[in-house]
């Protein structure tokens, strides 16, 4: 009963892997691959989102700038008397120097009209401005809302960033993954293309007599033991297969079979770069709450000098400004305003010191250990490089020294448990070099990590 349930499991394999293979194929290479993720992952597509709202938080803080247009209209009857009439209509505008301007006009009239706001026949006109002389000369509520939120635009845009390139480093992890099981399988399956046919050539020796029967056994079984690696080299890829899957969302890879592209170690090399941690989105992002703490830091000293602000307006008859009496004609004051212990301000400004110096401590830290991360895989690509060329110079001896052993087999100086060695190194040795260079590859892909430079070649 056990071995029928491992016949129909071992048949149903073998059709998955048949069936797979006559399906259309299509060959992914790495860039291709990225260029889709970043196209159509629904985490890239989030990801862009987040940038879209730092815009609308700078645009939001803009408005404080926006023009304001004001008018009122009122009016007083009773016991038919009318006893007055407001018409004023304002225009201001607050400027990024802090000096508020305004231009407007007014026709109030009215028989119990308070004195005080009586204007002449036709109205009366002004021009005006507010003048900050000492809090909010240099900085003021409106400058922080603006800067504060290009320094949060900033820290969204490095959040994004941080996502994309998450999203970037998984999907190259996965794709290396299936790269190096694909390229196993493939090598398990030549070997046992080349058992096969050693298998059929010596029972066909065997069946005449130039060889024994337990030669046929051997092959037979070194045959076996083969199919048995390539099915388990088989299930690796196909587990992998289906966690790259995960990544694609291009509607015209969806229904194909891929496979990799074998390019795609070199295009894993594609930057000649500096390699550098300073682009790194993390640090942005921390470099941009500093300088956000950075301004609340400015204001809050900018609340510790005295409130002192002059006003001033020409005045004119009519609608339209006439300023024949300028200098005659105005409305001028100044208002003055200080606590006398500034406690609050003091503690403010003390806990805005502490602030950046956490943040500040936050990205030394942070920067650090990026930057030895760095490092290390800087060394690892050193020493992966080195396995990388004694395995190449191992497979050109194991070559030799295989197509050496194949002459003596055919003359029948050495024996079929030898060949089978020999194979096995060699297929052992290509092999670890496909997993060396997936390594490889992995670790560029980290130093893409680390640098953020993704976008500079898969725009």
């Amino acid at each position: 009963m056990k071995n029928t349930i491992q016949n129909k499991f071992f048949l149903s394999f073998l059709v998955f892997v048949i069936s797979n293979n006559l399906i259309a194929q299509s060959t992914l290479g790495y860039l291709d691959f990225l260029r889709q993720v970043k196209k159509e992952h629904p985490l890239a597509k989030k990801a862009l989102l987040i940038k879209e709202q730092g815009s609308l938080v700078v645009k939001e803080a803009r408005g404080v700038y926006d023009p304001v247009l004001s008018t009122k209209y009122k009016e007083k009857n009773f016991d038919n008397k009318n006893y007055y009439t407001l018409f004023e209509s304002d225009l201001s505008i607050n400027t990024i120097a802090g000096i508020k301007l305004s231009a407007g006009y007014g026709d109030d009239q009215g028989k119990y009209l308070n004195p005080e706001n009586f204007n002449p026949t036709g109205g009366l006109g002004y021009l005006g401005a507010s003048i900050p002389l000492g809090k909010g000369l240099f900085f003021d509520e409106n400058r922080l809302l603006l800067r504060g939120a290009q320094q949060v635009q900033n820290q969204l845009n490095a959040e994004s960033d941080m996502q994309l390139n998450d999203l970037f480093f998984m999907a190259s992890d996965a794709y290396w993954n299936w790269f190096a099981n694909y390229f196993v399988a493939q090598n398990t399956n030549n070997s046992v293309k080349l058992a096969t046919d050693r298998f059929n050539l010596i029972k066909k020796e065997a069946a005449s007599g130039e060889l024994s029967p337990n030669d046929t056994l051997k092959a037979y079984l070194q045959l076996r033991d083969r199919e048995l690696d390539f099915l388990e080299a088989k299930r690796a890829e196909i587990s992998s297969y289906f966690d790259l899957r995960r990544w694609i969302w291009d509607t015209t890879l969806v229904n194909q079979t891929i496979i990799p592209d074998e390019k795609s170690l070199s295009q894993s090399t594609v930057l000649a770069a500096v390699w550098s941690i300073d682009n790194n989105p993390k640090l942005n992002q921390l470099s941009s709450k500093i300088a956000e703490q950075g301004f609340e830091r400015r204001y809050k000293i900018e609340k510790i000098k005295p409130k002192l602000n002059f006003d001033y307006s020409l005045l004119y008859n009519n609608y339209i400004p006439s300023f024949s009496r300028y200098g005659v004609d105005n409305l001028w004051g100044l208002s003055f305003q200080y606590p006398l212990f500034l406690r609050a301000e003091r503690a403010n400004l003390k806990m805005a010191n502490l602030k950046i110096k956490s943040l500040e401590i936050d990205r030394q830290t942070t920067k650090n250990d990026l930057s030895l991360k760095l490092q290390n895989e800087l060394s690892q690509l050193s020493v992966l490089e080195t396995q990388k060329n004694q395995l190449d110079g191992m497979l050109m001896n194991y070559s030799s020294l295989l197509n050496f052993e194949n002459i003596k087999y055919s003359i029948g100086e050495s024996t079929l448990f030898e060949l089978n060695a020999w194979e096995l190194k060699m297929l052992e040795g290509q092999n670890k070099l496909v997993k060396v260079e997936t390594k490889n590859a992995i670790t560029y892909a980290k130093l893409f990590w680390y640098s953020n430079a993704w976008s500079t070649f898969i725009n």
